[in-house]
């Protein structure tokens, strides 16, 4: 307070003697109360504080001609303006700058999603979800087969007498039995199967007319003296009802397995088990498949864009505080927080309440929850690299995946996966053609949408890529089908770095944008953009990496969720290759692909005024205008 008061009487005298001690103490003084405005004035002029938006191309769906491949493009892109802020120092030495940021997100809705399939509903928490009428008739069919195999085992002591007979040559006594086989067959045996619906019934009501044409012969036989035809006849008749015994008894065991699995399902804490109708299956796991029957958001995607922005003297970057734990905490976990805002105020870089308080997505994002209920895990070839969600305990099932790939020649990379040891830094970036990208992390996540009745199984990814000065934190959600269907499986693919074209506002209002994105993409696959598939696998597709089509001799593609295998199979075309299990039995998988490494379009250009950017943002992930 005696420094300032000095000032002010120095400032009106007409004749000061200042000493140079005292200037300087002076100067000082003044300096230290002004260092912290002038740092910040001096940190926006001399580092990048601007930013513009980015998006995920769509790219043309319509070249995936592969036959019964559902295609699901994304919504109308969000665009927002989300400016974030950095600080650094303490004190009279601390500065802070605001910064600009944009976001963008859109999402992919499917129509009549369940009918797109005819694989059964499941889920990773309970069995044969959402059959209540296909679980009647397993208990029809189940009362069916006990009553079957009791009338079968009747039949058997018919033939056996019939062949005692035939030794002893009694026609009385071989009449007796034989005759009462045939009544067996076709007053007691025949009804029941009839209204049985199952396989088994099927084939022993084939079986049981050629045994009844069997038996008349042997009677025949009989009244001829013909007893050696008689016994053989008979001896067939016998081999088969004993294999028909052996079908119901496979069958009843087969159900009483089932149920007492079903028994021993959990139902995980994050889903309410309320049961109203009794049928053993959760209300709200009915409800996500009666969800799934109408118009379902099943994914989305997001862009974050924040310039590459550092204070003077070492005092922070705002690169080096979005970390991936903390980009998953944005996206992941409790829902508009109270504390979210105050929370960013004491980060050295603060980001804006709708990124803090996880309000980009219209999904409700929650990996914590999930955990031991899911994991993911890869398949890597040169050329390639397949994430997919599995069951915790599968082979090779990891919490969390670091996808990557590492350049072996010019034009090939060869894939990476692999468990990340902390979430503090991104890992080791790939740079191509000025673009820098870290690996991309996959997790399971439950996700559960505006207007979705209870979570869904998810994968979550997220990634950053640096273009033009600027951070691009890219990323999304989309369904886990391998938790919800039998013999399918989402399957997220990629064969190289994320692709990050420029684009001018001018390339963006002309005719042709379409194109001229595509020639600027350097892979093929690149041109299908952020598009799901939805579908049998179909290996001769483009939209797979290369090294996974059969035609290019691709290596085998294990999804290890249970025992679901790709393989190429002799002597078969590519467009007849099956997925199934090791044990022969057969079925197309059901696949929902989409690209990990699907291009980004990014707005550039010197004096861009905001209204510039929302516009061009809008319209940055059309291929057609």
């Amino acid at each position: 307070m005696k420094d300032r008061q000095n000032i002010k009487r120095l400032a009106s005298d007409r004749n000061p003697t200042v000493t140079r001690r005292q200037l300087l103490a002076t100067s000082g003084v003044l300096a230290a109360g002004g260092l912290s405005g002038c740092l910040g004035r001096v940190a926006s002029a001399t580092t990048n504080t601007g930013a513009s938006p980015a998006a995920y191309y769509d790219g043309d769906p319509t070249r995936a001609s592969a036959a019964g491949v559902r295609v699901y493009g994304a919504s109308e892109t969000d665009v927002r303006y989300v400016p974030a802020t950095i600080r650094g120092g303490s004190g009279r030495l601390s500065s802070e700058v605001d910064l600009e940021g944009w976001s963008t997100t859109s999402a992919t809705k499917a129509q009549d999603y369940n009918s797109s399939r005819s694989n059964k509903p499941r889920t990773i928490w309970w069995d044969g979800v959402g059959e209540s009428d296909g679980d009647d008739d397993d208990d029809g069919n189940h009362d069916a087969h006990a009553t079957a195999l009791e009338i079968e085992r009747e039949l058997l002591g018919h033939v056996d007498s019939g062949l005692d007979a035939v030794s002893r040559r009694s026609k009385e006594d071989s009449e007796t039995a034989l005759e009462g086989f045939i009544t067996a067959t076709t007053r007691d045996l025949r009804p029941e199967l009839d209204r049985c619906t199952s396989d088994v019934c099927a084939t022993v009501r084939e079986h049981s007319d050629g045994r009844v044409k069997r038996i008349r012969a042997a009677m025949d036989a009989v009244d001829t003296d013909e007893w050696d035809e008689a016994d053989g006849l008979l001896e067939e008749v016998r081999d088969i009802v004993v294999g028909d015994i052996a079908r119901l008894e496979e069958a009843r065991a087969n159900y009483n397995n089932s149920r007492s699995n079903r028994a021993t399902i959990r139902t995980p804490d994050w889903i309410d088990d309320a049961d109203d109708d009794g049928d053993g299956v959760p209300d709200e796991v009915e409800a996500l498949y009666d969800y799934l029957d109408d118009e379902p958001t099943i994914g989305e995607r997001f862009t974050v864009c924040l310039p590459d922005a550092r204070l003077p003297g070492d005092r922070g970057a705002l690169v080096d505080e979005l970390t991936p734990r903390r980009l998953l905490d944005y996206f992941t976990g409790e829902r508009n927080s109270e504390r979210c805002e105050e929370g960013e105020r004491d980060r050295a870089a603060g980001v804006h309440r709708d990124i803090a308080c996880r309000d980009l997505l219209s999904a409700h994002l929650d990996e914590e929850a999930y955990k031991g209920d899911r994991g993911v895990a890869a398949f890597t070839t040169r050329g390639g690299v397949c994430v997919v969600g599995v069951p915790p305990d599968a082979d090779g099932a990891e919490e969390m995946l670091a996808v990557t790939e590492d350049k072996t020649t010019p034009k090939l990379y060869q894939g990476l996966a692999y468990s990340p040891d902390s979430l503090d830094e991104w890992g080791e970036e790939t740079v191509e053609d000025g673009v820098s990208v870290t690996p991309t992390l996959v997790c399971p996540a439950l996700a559960t949408p505006a207007d979705c009745p209870c979570p869904m199984p998810a994968l979550f990814y997220v990634q950053r890529c640096k273009h033009d000065d600027q951070y691009l934190y890219t990323g999304g959600w989309l369904i886990d089908d391998g938790a919800l269907y039998e013999n399918t499986a989402t399957l997220l693919v990629s064969e190289g770095p994320t692709e990050v074209v420029a684009v001018s506002p001018t390339d963006i209002d002309g005719d042709g944008y379409g194109d001229l994105v595509d020639r600027r993409l350097s892979r093929g696959r690149s041109r299908y953009g952020a598009a799901v598939f939805s579908g049998g696998l179909a290996l001769e597709a483009g939209y797979l990496p290369e090294a996974f089509r059969i035609e290019h001799e691709g290596e085998r593609l294990v999804t290890r969720d249970g025992d679901i295998i790709l393989r190429k199979k002799p002597g078969r075309r590519s467009s007849e290759e099956q997925v199934g299990s090791d044990d022969g039995d057969d079925e197309t998988l059901q696949t929902v692909v989409s690209a990990l490494d699907a291009p980004v379009v990014h707005l550039t250009g010197s004096n861009l005024s905001n209204d510039v950017k929302f516009k061009a943002g809008a319209e940055l992930s059309k291929a057609v205008n």
